[in-house]
């Protein structure tokens, strides 16, 4: 298992020798998804397809991933699509305006790239803060007054990756 250490200079060298800074997001979502691929604790997660119930966080993205995300969203979807995503993104920005990010999960605000079903529309490329928010318990997701118990693991390799990201 990596250090945390080797893994933010890893990502640094990475984001570094990238041609573009959406090529470097990519390499540290990649990067980040095969640390939860061997993840030591990964057994210990709760979540599963469809759940959705972390997904009523405010989420904080580096601005490059948010270019990242604009990018991959322009290339999967049509300009209906885009248009329709775009309201939904206005609409909970706008809910969630006066709330603190703890806020958000009390007033069940639901991430704006939800469908129907709770699933992700950005899975493939979402945020970093998503990718390292692994439950050790599903239940505690779903109680808006519970602290929800992470894995710390990889909360702190996700952190090293950002660093990385941004060195």
């Amino acid at each position: 298992m990596a250090s945390l250490e080797s893994i933010r200079f890893a990502q640094a060298q990475e984001t570094a020798a990238a041609p573009s800074p959406e090529i470097a997001v990519r390499g540290a979502w990649r990067r980040l998804d095969a640390l939860c691929e061997e993840a030591p604790t990964r057994a210990q997660w709760d979540c599963r397809e469809g759940c959705g119930a972390c997904c009523r966080l405010q989420v904080f993205v580096h601005p490059h991933e948010a270019d990242a995300i604009v990018t991959a969203l322009r290339e999967r979807y049509d300009a209906h699509e885009l248009a329709a995503l775009t309201r939904r993104v206005a609409e909970t920005a706008e809910a969630g305006a006066a709330l603190d990010p703890g806020g958000w999960r009390r007033a069940r605000l639901m991430c704006a790239f939800l469908d129907e079903r709770e699933r992700c529309r950005i899975y493939a490329f979402r945020p970093l803060k998503c990718r390292a928010h692994a439950s050790r318990e599903v239940a505690a997701c779903e109680d808006v007054t519970a602290s929800v118990p992470l894995d710390d693991w990889l909360v702190k390799a996700a952190e090293a990756v950002l660093h990385g990201l941004g060195d």
